[in-house]
C-alpha cells in the first residue's frame, strides 16, 4: 500500500511482486486493523471507564461488612426471575462484591455495597464497555460469521506484515535506523510508514498470533482442541456434558484457553480429595474461606452450581486482570454435595500451548501492570496510524479509474522458496489460504482497465 524506492535491478521484479501482495493484503485489512485497534483500547481501560460510570458506593463505617450470605441473597431479589451464578470476590473489603446473574435478556452485573449489604448497581453486562468492545473485537457482532471474517483478516494481516518486513530488508531500511526523532518527525508519512513499520510490525505478529488462537477454526479446531488441558488429569470423578466455556458470560471470556474445552465434573461422586472439612456447610461463605486459606489472594471468581451435579468452581487468572502473573492461574473445582476438591489446575498443569495462551492473552489485553498497558496503548494507535496512513498514500497516488496495484513483470512467479513459504503459510492457516486463492483469481478475472496499476 506504500510506495517505495526500487532495490538493485537484480531484486527489482521480486521486490515488486512482495509489494503486490502487501498492497492487496493492506488494502483489505487496514479497515478491520482500526477497528479491533480501537476495540483493543477500549478492553485495555474498560474496566475503569465502567468503573467510573458507576455511581461511588455510599459512605458507610469503617470496618463494617455484611456477610456474603446475605449480599447474595440482596443480588437475587435485585433482579427477581434472575439466577446468581457468579460472584467476584473483591481484593479489599473495601470494594463492593461483583455478582453475575443469568437473566432473561442475558447476563447482568449487580454490585453489592459490602458495607450496608444494599445493592449499589444494576447492569445488563451487553451495556458495559468492556463487553461491547470484546464482542466486536471478537466477532464484529456478527456471530459465527464475524470470527470467520476476523480470522481471516488476521492472517492476510500476518501476510501483510511479513510482507512490509521484506520490502522494509529488500530497500535497504537498515540503513534509516538510526534516524533521530527529530529527523523521522520532519520525514514524509511514507517513511514514518517505512520506519514505524519494523518494530511494529514484529509486536503485530503477537498480537496476531495470539488473537487468532481464539477464532473459531484455526483457534478452536486446531490450536486450542490440541492445547486443551486433559480432563483425565482431574480427579476420577464422572465429567458433565458441559465444558468450562458454558461459565463465560456472553463475549466475556472469563475461563482460561486452556481449559474452555475442557468438560467439568460432577458433583455427587465419592471422588476427589479433602477440601471444605466433613460437617461443615458447602455454601459460598465457606467455599470463599477454603480458597482464602488454600492460598487464593487478591481477587478471584466463584461460580455457583447451577443444577445438582453441578460445582463450585474458584478461579483466578491473569486473562481477566485477577492474577498480577500468570504463573498464578488457578482454577479449582468443589463437589457441591461432600466440599471435596474434584480438581485442582494451575499454570504448571498447562501444556505448553496453555501456558503460553496464558502469559500471551494477558499481554495482549494489556493486564501485566502499567508498563504492559502503555505498550499496548502505544501498539494500537501505531496501528491505527499505519492503516490510515497506507489508505492515504494509496488514494494520493491511485490513477484515476483504476485500483494502482504496483505492476509486476509479465509471467514472473517469483522464487520457488518464496511460493513454497507462502503455501506453508496457507496450510497453517486454512481460511488464509482460501483468501489468497481467492486474491489470485481475482487478479487474473479483473478487467485489464482495474488490474493495470502503478509502474
Amino acid at each position: 500500500m506504500t510506495t517505495h524506492s526500487v532495490p538493485h535491478p537484480g531484486v527489482a521484479p521480486f521486490y515488486r511482486l512482495v509489494w503486490r501482495w502487501h498492497f492487496y493484503a493492506g488494502l483489505v485489512v487496514a479497515p478491520f486493523l482500526v477497528t479491533l485497534a480501537l476495540t483493543g483500547l477500549l478492553i485495555a481501560h474498560g474496566e475503569g471507564l465502567d468503573n467510573w460510570r458507576l455511581p461511588p458506593p455510599a459512605p458507610a463505617a469503617v470496618g463494617a461488612s455484611t456477610a456474603l450470605s446475605l449480599q447474595l441473597q440482596a443480588a437475587a431479589q435485585a433482579v427477581p426471575g434472575a439466577r446468581v451464578d457468579t460472584v467476584q470476590v473483591p481484593a479489599t473489603p473495601e470494594e463492593p462484591v461483583v455478582f453475575m446473574l443469568a437473566g432473561a435478556d442475558g447476563p447482568l452485573r449487580v454490585t453489592i455495597n459490602p458495607a450496608t449489604g444494599a445493592v449499589h448497581t444494576v447492569q445488563a453486562v451487553s451495556d458495559t464497555v468492556v463487553h461491547l468492545a470484546t464482542a466486536i473485537h471478537g466477532t464484529l457482532l456478527l456471530g459465527e460469521v464475524g470470527d470467520v471474517i476476523l480470522e481471516v483478516v488476521a492472517g492476510l494481516a500476518i501476510i501483510t506484515v511479513a510482507s512490509g518486513l521484506w520490502l522494509w530488508t529488500l530497500s535497504g531500511g537498515g540503513r534509516h535506523l538510526s534516524m533521530g526523532a527529530s529527523r523521522l518527525a520532519r520525514a514524509g508519512v511514507r517513511k514514518i510508514h517505512a520506519q514505524l513499520g519494523l518494530p511494529l510490525g514484529l509486536l503485530l505478529l503477537f498480537f496476531l498470533i495470539s488473537g487468532m488462537a481464539w477464532t473459531g477454526v484455526w483457534g478452536g479446531r486446531i490450536v486450542q482442541a490440541w492445547g486443551t488441558f486433559p480432563a483425565e488429569k482431574m480427579a476420577p470423578a464422572p465429567l458433565s456434558g458441559s465444558a468450562h466455556a458454558s461459565l463465560n458470560h456472553g463475549a466475556l471470556k472469563q475461563q482460561p484457553w486452556a481449559l474452555e474445552q475442557t468438560p467439568l465434573p460432577l458433583s455427587g461422586s465419592a471422588a476427589g480429595t479433602e477440601g471444605i472439612p466433613q460437617g461443615v456447610a458447602v455454601n459460598l461463605e465457606n467455599v470463599v474461606a477454603f480458597a482464602r486459606q488454600a492460598g487464593f489472594q487478591g481477587r478471584f471468581k466463584v461460580n455457583l452450581p447451577r443444577d445438582h451435579g453441578g460445582v463450585f468452581t474458584i478461579s483466578s487468572n491473569s486473562m481477566e486482570g485477577d492474577s498480577p502473573s500468570p504463573t498464578g492461574d488457578r482454577t479449582v473445582h468443589l463437589d457441591q454435595h461432600s466440599g471435596r476438591v474434584l480438581a485442582d489446575v494451575r499454570f504448571a498443569d498447562y501444556g505448553p500451548g496453555g501456558r503460553a495462551m496464558a502469559v500471551g492473552i494477558a499481554l495482549h489485553k494489556g493486564y501485566l501492570g502499567l508498563c504492559n498497558l502503555v505498550l499496548d496503548t502505544l501498539v494500537c494507535l501505531s496501528v491505527v496510524f499505519m492503516a490510515v496512513s497506507g489508505l492515504v498514500m494509496w488514494w494520493r497516488r491511485r490513477p484515476s479509474g483504476r485500483l494502482g496495484a504496483p505492476m509486476i513483470a509479465a509471467g514472473y512467479r517469483g522464487p520457488v522458496g518464496a511460493t513454497v513459504i507462502t503455501g506453508l503459510v496457507c496450510l497453517a492457516f486454512p481460511l488464509t489460504g482460501l483468501a489468497v486463492l481467492l486474491f489470485i483469481v481475482l487478479d487474473r478475472v479483473l478487467p485489464p482497465r482495474w488490474r493495470r496499476g502503478t509502474a
